[in-house]
C-alpha cells in the first residue's frame, strides 16, 4: 500500500526514537549479564533483551528498514539460544552483541540518509548465526579480519574534546567485518572512541537530518494538567467576554445620558423650563440618579474583573509552569547510556569499574541536559584513567578489585547538584602544583602561596595535565578546562572534594532551566542591564582610595588577592556614566569565569529580580557580551549580559578605563584647583576656603596668566572671575572648553554679573557652573566643586 510521504517520514521518526530506546535496553541487559552470567538475574536479562530485539525486528520491517530487521532477527535468535543455554555467555559474546547494537545505529543513520551502511552486513550476520549454532567462533578465529584493527581507527577521547560522539571515529566501519570487537577476551571490547561514538550519550547520528525535529516523550499526567488548565483558560475567556458585554451596556447607557444632557444644554432657558416642567423629577435629581446608576454598574464590573484577573493570572502562571515541564527530560536519558562507555573505556585501560546512579529520575530542561554531556564525559574519562587504580594496585591497597564510579543527583530549588564520585587514588595537591610549575602555568613562589582549594582548581587551567605520557584517553592537556568552560556557559559551577588514597568527588551545580533566572540589575553608561546572579561572586562599594595600580592598570584587593578593576561602560563600549562620580564610594560587581575574576565598576546597583531570559538566536547569537533580553514589569526590554564574555572582554582591555577611576581617585587625594581673580580679597577668600577642605590651590590674577598656568601644571578644576584685565573669565572659559587638551576640566564662574544675558553668555562659552557673588556662600561653592570633581 502506497502511503503519503509525510506519513512515512513521521513513521521513520517514531521508529528512530523507539530504536534508540530498545537498543539502550539491550545494552543495559548485556552489561548486567556480563556482571552476573549465572545468577538469578541472567534469565531476566536475556528475556528482556529477547523482547527488545523482537520488537525492533517487527518495527523495522514495518518501515522497511531491512538491514536493521535482519540484525535484530539474528540477535533475537542468539538470545533465544542463550536462554536455552545453547550459546555461551562470555566477554566475546557480549562484545559481538554490543557491536551488533552499534551496527543497528549505523544502519539507522544510513537508512535515513538513503546511503549504504559502513559495515559488512553479511559478515556480521554470519558471525551471529555461527555463534548461536556452535556457541563459539570457528576455531577461535578473531571476530573479523586482523587487518582492520589499525590504530588509526581507534578513537581518542581527548582529541574529541568531549564535544559530541560525532567528533570521534566514524563508528562501525570495515568492508570485511566487525573490527571494533576484535580483541582478546581478557581485555576485549570496542575502542573507547567507538564506544563514545555509538552509545556514550545516547545520541542518534541522524538527528541532524531530521529537519530540527526533536522528539520527547511526555507523561500523560502532564498533558492532562495542561489540558485542564487550557479548559480553565477558556472559562476565563468566557468571563472576560461577559464583562465586555456588561461594559458595552454601560457604555450605551452613558452615551444615552450624555446625548440627552447635551440636547438639554443646547436649549434656551425658556425651552428648558418648558421641557423640565413636564418631568416628574427635577433635572438635578435625575442627573444624580443617572450618575449613581453608572457608578454602581462600574463598581460591580470592577469587582468582577478583579476576580477574573486574579484567576486568569493564576491560570496563566500555572499553564506557563506546566508547559515548561513538558520540555523537561529525566537525567536518566543521559546517565543510563553512560554504562556502556564506562565499560568500554575501562576494558580499554585494563581496569574493572562498577557504575552506580542515584536520583536520575530528576528532570531538567533539554538544553541544560545537552550542555552537561561533555563535562560529564570528561570527568568520567578522567576518573577511570587518572583516578581509579588497576585491579592489581587496588588489591595491593586492600581495596576491591573493581573500582566504583557513582553519580548522585539532587535538586535544590531551581538548581541541580550532580556529584561524580570515584573511590580511586584521590588527587595529590603537591603533584598538581609541581605539574603547574613544570608547565609554566605559574612560578614556584605563586604555587607556595596557593591554598588547598586554589591548588585543586589548577586542574581546570587550559593546558594543565599531570600526565607525562599521551594516551588515547588522556594526557594531551585538553579536558577539564573544557568542563569549566561548558559549565560557565550553562551558568553552572564545579567544586572538588578529594582525599588521597580514598577518592575524589566533582560536584557540578547548574540550573534546571536556562529560560528563567535571577538577575542583578545594574546601570552603566546610562542604560540598565541584567547580569545572571549565579555568576556574581559579590556586590560591594569601595572607596576610590582603595584602588591600587598594577601593571598600568588598576585593581582592588579582595581576600588578599588583587582583582582587576574595569569600567563596565568601557567594556560594553558605551558612554561613561556619572552616577559613581557623584558618589563618595564606587559600586562594584565582582564576576568570575573559571579561575579568572574581574571587578566591574558600574554607575548604580539597581537590585535583583526574577528574569525570564529570551536567548538570542542566529545570527544575533554571535553578539559579544550578550546572552539575550528580558522584560521588566512595565514592558521595558533589558539586555541580559553574558558573564563569561564580560570577564574575557574586560581582561583583554587595555587601561583605557583608568581615566574615570583616576578622576575619582583625585577627588580623595588633594585635587588641584586654579583660582583666577584680579581681586586680592576674593581670591584669598576662595583660596582659604578650598585649602581648609584639603584642596591644593594655585592662583592667577587674570585670564592670560590663568591660561599659562594651565599649560604648566595639571589642574582638576578652575574657578574664575569674569571682569579681569588682559583676558576676562568668559574668554578663559571659552578657550579651555574649545581645547582638546583641557576641555574635560570643569570651570566654575564666580562673578557679580547677575543679569540673564551674562548667565547665558556663561552657558555659551561652556562654563560648568555660574555662581553670583551676591548670593555667594561657602557651602554653595564647595557643593558645586564636589559635584564637578
Amino acid at each position: 500500500m502506497n502511503l503519503d510521504p509525510e506519513i512515512v517520514k513521521q513513521l521513520i521518526q517514531v521508529f528512530a526514537a523507539e530504536l534508540d530506546e530498545r537498543l539502550l535496553a539491550i545494552t543495559e541487559g548485556l552489561i548486567a549479564l556480563e556482571k552476573d552470567e549465572t545468577g538469578a538475574g541472567r534469565d531476566r536479562c536475556i528475556d528482556s533483551m529477547f523482547r527488545s530485539a523482537h520488537n525492533i525486528k517487527g518495527a523495522a520491517r514495518g518501515v522497511d528498514a531491512r538491514d536493521i530487521a535482519e540484525i535484530a532477527h539474528a540477535l533475537e535468535s542468539l538470545f533465544s539460544a542463550m536462554r536455552r543455554e545453547m550459546a555461551e555467555v562470555s566477554a566475546r559474546t557480549i562484545n559481538l552483541c554490543l557491536f551488533s547494537v552499534d551496527c543497528m545505529r549505523e544502519a539507522m543513520t544510513a537508512f535515513e540518509l538513503q546511503k549504504p551502511s559502513g559495515f559488512d552486513l553479511q559478515t556480521l550476520l554470519q558471525q551471529l548465526n555461527q555463534w548461536q549454532i556452535t556457541g563459539e567462533a570457528e576455531a577461535d578465529a578473531p571476530l573479523v579480519a586482523e587487518g582492520d584493527k589499525s590504530e588509526g581507527n581507534r578513537g581518542d577521547a581527548n582529541d574529541a574534546h568531549g564535544s559530541t560522539p560525532d567528533s570521534i571515529a566514524s563508528g562501525p566501519r570495515t568492508p570485511s567485518g566487525v573490527s571494533a570487537v576484535s580483541c582478546p577476551e581478557s581485555n576485549g571490547g570496542a575502542p573507547a572512541g567507538d564506544a563514545l561514538k555509538s552509545t556514550a550519550l545516547g545520541v542518534h547520528d541522524a538527528d541532524a537530518v531530521r529537519e530540527g525535529v526533536v522528539m520527547t516523550r511526555v507523561a500523560l499526567h502532564k498533558l492532562d494538567l495542561v489540558s485542564a488548565l487550557a479548559e480553565d483558560l477558556l472559562a476565563s475567556k468566557i468571563e472576560i467576554e461577559d464583562h465586555l458585554s456588561a461594559l458595552q451596556r454601560l457604555h450605551h447607557e452613558a452615551q444615552s445620558y450624555a446625548n440627552n444632557w447635551a440636547r438639554l444644554a443646547s436649549m434656551s432657558p425658556r425651552e428648558f423650563e418648558s421641557v423640565a416642567s413636564a418631568w416628574e423629577q427635577s433635572p438635578v435629581v435625575m442627573a444624580v440618579d443617572a450618575i449613581g446608576s453608572l457608578k454602581l454598574g462600574i463598581h460591580s464590573i470592577y469587582k468582577q474583573m478583579c476576580g477574573s484577573s486574579s484567576r486568569l493570572g493564576l491560570i496563566s502562571s500555572s499553564l506557563q509552569d506546566q508547559v515548561r515541564t513538558l520540555r523537561l527530560v529525566p537525567l536518566a536519558s543521559l546517565l543510563r547510556p553512560l554504562a556502556r562507555s564506562i565499560r568500554d573505556i575501562a576494558q580499554d585501560l585494563g581496569k574493572k569499574v562498577e557504575y552506580e546512579v542515584v536520583g536520575d529520575e530528576i528532570e531538567m530542561d533539554r538544553p541544560v541536559l545537552e550542555g552537561i554531556k561533555d563535562p560529564l564525559m570528561h570527568l568520567i574519562r578522567n576518573a577511570i584513567d587518572h583516578g581509579l587504580e588497576t585491579p592489581v594496585e587496588r588489591l595491593a591497597k586492600g581495596k576491591p578489585e573493581a573500582g566504583r564510579i557513582s553519580i548522585s543527583v539532587a535538586s535544590t530549588g531551581n538548581r541541580i547538584l550532580l556529584t561524580v564520585r570515584d573511590d580511586g587514588a584521590g588527587i595529590s595537591v603537591a603533584k598538581i602544583t609541581a605539574a603547574a610549575v613544570r608547565k609554566k602555568l605559574l612560578v614556584a613562589s605563586e604555587a607556595e602561596a596557593l591554598t588547598r582549594r586554589e591548588a585543586l582548581e589548577l586542574i581546570f587551567r587550559p593546558g594543565f595535565s599531570s600526565r607525562e605520557m599521551i594516551t588515547n584517553i588522556s594526557g594531551r592537556g585538553v579536558g577539564l578546562d573544557v568542563v569549566l568552560s561548558n559549565l560557565n556557559s550553562l551558568k553552572g559551577s564545579v567544586q572538588i572534594e578529594t582525599v588521597e588514597g580514598e577518592g575524589t568527588s566533582f560536584i557540578l551545580g547548574f540550573p534546571v532551566s536556562l529560560s528563567t533566572d535571577r538577575g542583578l540589575m545594574v546601570r552603566a553608561g546610562g542604560a540598565e542591564f541584567a547580569i545572571p546572579s549565579v555568576s556574581v561572586v559579590r556586590v560591594m562599594e569601595v572607596d576610590a582610595s582603595e584602588l591600587i595600580d598594577i601593571e598600568a592598570s588598576q585593581a582592588i584587593v579582595i581576600e588578599g588577592k588583587a582583582v582587576p578593576v574595569r569600567d563596565l561602560s568601557a567594556v560594553l563600549e558605551l558612554a561613561q556614566g556619572l552616577s559613581s562620580l557623584q558618589q563618595g564610594r564606587l559600586p562594584v560587581v565582582m564576576l568570575s569565569n573559571g579561575w579568572q575574576s574581574v571587578a566591574l565598576l558600574v554607575d548604580e546597583i539597581v537590585g535583583e529580580r526574577e528574569c525570564v531570559v529570551k536567548r538570542l538566536k542566529a545570527p544575533l547569537i554571535s553578539i559579544r557580551n550578550v546572552i539575550g533580553g528580558t522584560l521588566t514589569g512595565s514592558g521595558k526590554v533589558v539586555i541580559v549580559l553574558n558573564p563569561g564574555d564580560l570577564v574575557t572582554s574586560a581582561l583583554r582591555m587595555d587601561s583605557g578605563m583608568r581615566t574615570r577611576v583616576q578622576t575619582q581617585s583625585r577627588s580623595t587625594v588633594a585635587p588641584h584647583v586654579l583660582v583666577v581673580d584680579d581681586s586680592i580679597t576674593t581670591r584669598t577668600l576662595e583660596k582659604n576656603i578650598l585649602e581648609s577642605q584639603g584642596f591644593r590651590v594655585s592662583i592667577a590674577v587674570d585670564g592670560r596668566l590663568g591660561w599659562e598656568a594651565l599649560q604648566k601644571e595639571k589642574f582638576d578644576l578652575v574657578v574664575t572671575d569674569v571682569e579681569m584685565p588682559v583676558m576676562n573669565g568668559f574668554e578663559l572659559a571659552g578657550r579651555i572648553k574649545s581645547s582638546e587638551r583641557y576641555r574635560e576640566i570643569p570651570v566654575i564662574v564666580v562673578t557679580s554679573l547677575a543679569s540673564e544675558a551674562d548667565r547665558r553668555r556663561g552657558v555659551e562659552v561652556g562654563a560648568d557652573a555660574y555662581i553670583v557673588k551676591g548670593q555667594f556662600e561657602t557651602k554653595v561653592l564647595l557643593d558645586v566643586i564636589n559635584q564637578l570633581i
